[in-house]
């Protein structure tokens, strides 16, 4: 970024009449390859060697004595001798600035290894040098890219006239190119992968001088990469062979733990003394996607002394990258316990117990086992009616004998975690309620529920039972919450007088979906009951009705009887007057 930076503040400068010591500071990656080398021209006047153009003095006034001159003439050249072939990047050549300055218009800079005019096989650097750069800019700007290589650096014409230079810088390019790697990256492979193939975007490339470079990587993007930190280093060399890299590392991070494969159960009979013939196993196979050689470890170990009853083996491997895997086996002790060829009394437990999750309806209980012989009751731990976590968990029953010796045994209770595909739940709602306005206080039996879970759960509805309901229809909602699903139903409850209709369920979702059942009575006397009711209301209506007419003719006979009109007339007017 900063190179372009760079490169762009150059070329603005360059567009306008700068000081030398400006113009030095846009060289900083450039290296300044022509000054007091050995210089020529085709001829020389007014005392102006070629060596004045290359001597470092930048004034544009001859009376300095830092100006190259030659004669009129036929196509007049000067050249510098760099001594060694050299990848030219940008020329600057100053101007008189007393006068003259169109003499450089038409005027060729090339760069080859040819000193011979008119300087064939050389490549020109930059365009021809119009009169108007000529006489307008000071110093002139002219850049090769790509780099030519040459040892000579020529300003020729193939008319006639002067050149005069005032000074000729010649620049190598030493500037490296900017390249910017990406991050660092890590994939996590799995399923038995021993490489994977990483790609990644180009690295940014940026230079003060050439355009379109591009970076070069070592491994290439796409490549395979095995499993651990491997560095990836990206370069790019502009034209003038300078090279700059970075690098970044791609890590392939083994996530895959060892497999394991365990020994079938083992059972063992305790009429055998383990003292002199211990339980043992061949150890687990251990496979891994990488690592060789790693072994597994064993809890309780092979050649351990197992009591009677179950226990569970965990055997475990651990890779290089620290990935553990795991398996498990149970060793199994049953029938009398015979050590060191002493009799003992057996300890017989129940066998293995599998049960749902859901314990609080249904805990797991045992009867505890007992000596035999002896009859001493054995205690367990955990206790029968505890509640036990999921999946498996040993219970170890103990008894002490008359010698005060200890007898064990022990067995498994499992706990299997209830999923929603098998539990079965339904729940019923009664059938629509109707009642009486004169005892709207309204009671019904709670919800049936129907489960597969075993947990204590009571429904609960909203308006609950015994409520008093108003005139016309109510929703009965009522629900259920089971630990991993709630359920629901609903009814109405409606008023014998009430003209609204029970809202149609069969759209709703609900759980239940029957007719109408009236509590009190039947359909039809509710239809002959609403129909004497009508009647009653239309006939008070006419009655109020007539008893109001009879009123309104009173009033106005009444009126009429105490008014009396009389009428004065003339030929201009009547007058009416009303006579109390």
């Amino acid at each position: 970024m900063f190179a372009s930076v760079y490169t762009i503040v150059c070329f603005m400068t360059f567009l306008h009449i700068s000081t030398s010591r400006i113009i030095q500071s846009c060289y900083d990656t450039f290296e300044l390859v022509s000054e007091f080398k050995q210089a020529r021209q085709s001829s020389m006047s007014a005392n102006g060697p070629a060596s004045y153009a290359v001597d470092g003095g930048v004034s544009g006034h001859y009376n300095k004595r830092t100006c190259s001159h030659t004669t009129r003439q036929n196509q007049p050249w000067w050249y510098v001798d760099l001594g060694t072939e050299t990848a030219i990047s940008r020329i600057v050549v100053y101007n008189r600035e007393d006068c003259c300055a169109e003499r450089l218009a038409g005027m060729e800079v090339r760069v080859g290894n040819n000193n011979v005019s008119p300087f064939s096989g050389n490549a020109q650097c930059g365009s021809t040098i119009s009169r108007i750069n000529a006489v307008a800019i000071n110093p002139i700007e002219i850049s090769c890219n790509p780099p030519i290589s040459g040892r000579y650096v020529t300003v020729s014409t193939l008319t006639s006239g002067i050149i005069t230079l005032c000074e000729v810088k010649v620049f190598k390019d030493i500037g490296k190119p900017e390249v910017v790697c990406p991050d660092d990256i890590e994939v996590n492979v799995d399923n038995n992968q021993t490489s994977h193939q990483v790609t990644w975007n180009p690295p940014e490339v940026s230079d003060n001088f050439h355009t379109d470079l591009s970076a070069t990587c070592s491994p290439l993007s796409g490549s395979l990469f095995p499993i651990g930190f491997t560095q990836v280093t990206c370069s790019a060399t502009d034209a003038t062979g300078n090279e700059r890299n970075c690098s970044f590392v791609v890590n392939i991070a083994d996530n895959k733990e060892p497999d394991l494969v365990c020994p079938e159960p083992i059972i063992v009979n305790n009429s055998t003394d383990q003292y002199e013939d211990p339980v043992t196993w061949s150890d687990p196979t251990v496979t891994d996607n990488l690592h060789k050689d790693i072994s597994a470890t064993c809890s309780p170990e092979s050649g351990s002394i197992f009591d009677v009853g179950s226990t569970i083996v965990t055997c475990s491997a651990t890779d290089d990258t620290g990935n553990v895997g795991s398996c498990s086996f149970v060793v199994h002790v049953t029938g009398q316990t015979f050590i060191s060829g002493d009799q003992r009394p057996v300890l017989t437990c129940p066998g293995h117990v599998t049960v749902n999750s859901d314990q609080s309806r249904n805990p797991v209980t045992w009867t505890d086992p007992l000596l035999t012989p002896g009859g001493i009751s054995a205690t367990c731990t955990p206790a029968s009616g505890s509640v036990f976590d999921d999946g498996s968990t040993i219970v170890t029953c103990s008894a002490r004998d008359s010698n005060g010796d200890v007898i064990r045994c022990s067995f498994v209770v499992y706990v299997k975690e209830i999923l929603n595909s098998d539990v079965t739940i339904g729940i019923g709602c009664p059938n629509d309620i109707t009642f009486n306005t004169e005892q709207p206080v309204v009671v019904w039996n709670d919800p049936e529920l129907t489960d597969n879970v075993g947990t204590d759960v009571q429904p609960t509805c909203n308006p609950p039972s015994g409520s008093t309901f108003e005139v016309g229809s109510t929703r009965v909602t009522c629900y259920a919450v089971y630990p991993i699903v709630n359920i629901s139903c609903w009814f109405n409850v409606g008023s014998i007088e009430s003209s609204t209709p029970f809202t149609d369920r069969s759209d709703s979702g609900s759980t239940n979906s029957r007719s109408t059942n009236n509590a009190s009575t039947d359909s039809e006397s509710t239809d002959t009951q609403s129909w004497l009711i009508g009647g009653l209301v239309i006939i008070i209506t006419l009655a109020l009705i007539a008893a109001v007419t009879v009123l309104v003719v009173r009033y106005r006979k009444s009126k009429q009887s105490t008014l009396g009109i009389n009428m004065e007339t003339d030929k201009d007017s009547v007058t009416l007057g009303i006579v109390n």
